[in-house]
């Protein structure tokens, strides 16, 4: 019957892990509240994309992050990323490309839009340069949503693959 929301108590303020939780809370029924929250900056720039596509969270930059679950998000459109060394992203850029992703490169920005559901991808991690593992987890909820059948590999930290237990409920 899909996600309730709830109370959850981070033993350790994990970056992926506060990613995870937002990511799972903003289309569970009900409020979530998470405790002892990531408050890196990547964070509450997820948080503002997110609200920006109809989600309600609060507490950005604060240890207790308050989502409030809605029905649907909407399209974002296009994102644009400023102060990006796109040299460092290669492998990341050329997969975005390769599900569908328009994907427009320059100095030190980033812009990125997609029209349709991505194309389902074969993933592997490994040290740079290949495919950074802390992408893993959000490279597979991007592929959930994927046309056809996608496969990740994951060759660094086996423990990643708990995203897929979230996403299966």
């Amino acid at each position: 019957n899909g996600l309730k929301g709830c109370e959850i108590e981070l033993s350790y303020p994990s970056v992926g892990a506060t990613e995870q939780a937002v990511l799972a809370a903003v289309l569970a029924d009900g409020v979530t509240v998470i405790h002892n929250a990531a408050k890196e900056p990547e964070i509450s720039q997820l948080c503002h994309f997110l609200n920006g596509m109809g989600a309600v969270i609060c507490g950005m930059e604060t240890e207790h992050l308050m989502v409030q679950g809605v029905k649907r998000l909407h399209d974002s459109g296009n994102i644009s990323l400023k102060e990006v060394n796109t040299k460092q992203l290669k492998l990341p850029l050329e997969l975005l490309r390769k599900a569908g992703a328009n994907v427009r490169e320059e100095e030190f920005s980033l812009h990125i839009s997609m029209k349709d559901r991505p194309k389902a991808l074969s993933v592997c991690t490994g040290p740079y340069p290949e495919f950074p593992t802390d992408l893993q987890s959000p490279f597979m909820a991007f592929l959930a949503c994927a046309k056809g059948e996608s496969r990740i590999r994951e060759q660094v930290f086996e423990d990643r693959f708990g995203t897929a237990a979230a996403l299966r409920k």
